[in-house]
């Protein structure tokens, strides 16, 4: 995916600092925002009654800069700008967090889309770099029952003060979206009717492809529409692509989740060769719990 912004294209934004309260604690990001070297912006809360401020910043300044954890009673936010963001991901992931944000510092926002930002919902922690390389703000949810609003309110905020639209690859974070949409103004949202990983990549691949003159929402839901999805165990994987797959088909995205092995990447390589010889198979290292394999189709009857 090929995001569209210039080096300058955060020049003229302000920053805006990242504050999550629970009850009479607060961790907050204010004054945290200053880019240093690493391209990538991750952001994550999480719960330890253990003072884990040195041990987490340790792990942090082995892979990137800007390194910020704070802490009061047992609520610890961490901050870094890396160029390894899915190492950042993993760091919160195991860390337990409870929200994890991405973005990418100089490709989050083009003058065409200066008003209207992108947030991306995703329950795979391997598909953080690439949606942000293309632009939009990434809220990782590994497990969509434990989203707090806070956390989409922060992504929404990040991502645009005017218009923002959301694309969701879960139900229930796509349900969330739609409540937040309906209870603010500002920013407004505009909430794909999406439901799946894949249509979230080929969503966000083609907002990076936008034009000027085209419309962001519409051309995501555009793309969004136009896959065929499948969720898979590894076992019956050979069935759905012998069912999805045809001549005419042109995309082929595989996201598997943690454990899957390689081969099971590479056997769907061989039987998408034999049906549509010209088609592209990309394969993401999702991360994701379950299921073993997630599946998007793009082209084809």
């Amino acid at each position: 995916m090929e995001a569209i912004a210039g080096p300058d294209a955060l020049a003229a934004l302000p920053e805006v600092p990242w504050e999550l309260r629970d009850g009479r604690s607060r961790v907050s990001t204010e004054g945290l925002h200053a880019h240093g070297g690493g391209a990538y912006e991750v952001m994550f809360v999480t719960h330890d009654e253990d003072n884990i401020r040195d041990a987490l910043t340790g792990s942090l300044e082995t892979i990137g800069d800007s390194v910020a954890v704070t802490g009061a009673h047992d609520l610890w936010q961490a901050h870094v700008h890396t160029d390894t963001p899915h190492a950042a991901v993993h760091s919160g992931v195991a860390a337990g967090a409870s929200q994890i944000i991405v973005r990418h510092l100089t490709h989050g926002h083009d003058a065409d889309r200066a008003s209207t930002g992108m947030v991306a919902l995703t329950t795979c922690p391997g598909l953080a770099e690439p949606l942000a390389d293309a632009g939009a703000v990434v809220l990782v949810v590994p497990d969509p029952a434990t989203l707090k609003r806070r956390s989409l309110r922060r992504a929404v905020k990040d991502a645009s003060a005017e218009h923002a639209v959301v694309v969701a690859g879960h139900p229930h974070l796509r349900a969330a979206a739609r409540e937040l949409a309906a209870r603010r103004r500002r920013p407004a949202l505009t909430v794909l009717d999406t439901d799946h990983e894949a249509q979230v990549i080929a969503a966000v691949a083609a907002a990076a492809l936008l034009t000027p003159g085209q419309d962001l929402a519409e051309e995501m839901a555009h793309a969004a529409a136009s896959v065929k999805v499948s969720s898979s165990s590894g076992d019956a994987l050979d069935d759905d692509v012998d069912r999805m797959v045809d001549a005419s088909t042109e995309v082929v995205s595989l996201i598997l989740a943690a454990g899957v092995p390689d081969a099971v990447a590479d056997a769907v390589h061989l039987s998408v060769r034999a049906t549509a010889p010209g088609a592209d198979v990309h394969v993401y290292r999702g991360g994701q719990h379950s299921p073993a394999v997630l599946m998007g189709v793009e082209g084809g009857a």
